[in-house]
């Protein structure tokens, strides 16, 4: 794996499109309520196509990230959005759906095969 992918540097003259993600939740031992967001951005202009988010009922700091990346790609994807520069501070689900580590837990797994399906 190259690691310069792990840190995208984007020419300022660049024209395409950016996701940004995050997710966040107030955890209790088997999960607690949280939240995510996506925003698709056009450079060069930083134009917002699209900027959403979701209230997760249930919930872990991980999944929601993953839920946040998830649902960006399918709304790019919804927009016909094929080439995308996906930006998150979640290490964990950046890393795992570039396989560069693994995927051990269960519900996690999950979300990497939403995430698989989305980008093959």
């Amino acid at each position: 794996m190259d690691p310069e992918l792990l840190y995208a540097r984007v020419p300022s003259d660049f024209v395409g499109h950016v996701l940004s993600f995050d997710g966040s939740a107030k955890t209790e031992k088997n999960g607690g309520y949280g939240s995510c967001s996506w925003i698709v951005w056009r450079l060069p202009t930083w134009d917002i196509e699209i900027a959403a988010r979701t209230h997760l009922s249930s919930t872990t700091v991980n999944i929601a990230e993953y839920t946040g990346m998830n649902h960006g790609v399918a709304a790019a994807l919804d927009r016909g959005i094929t080439d995308l520069i996906i930006v998150g501070d979640s290490r964990l689900a950046i890393q795992q759906s570039m396989g560069v580590i693994a995927c051990k837990k269960d519900t996690l797994q999950v979300e990497l095969a939403r995430q698989k399906a989305l980008t093959k």
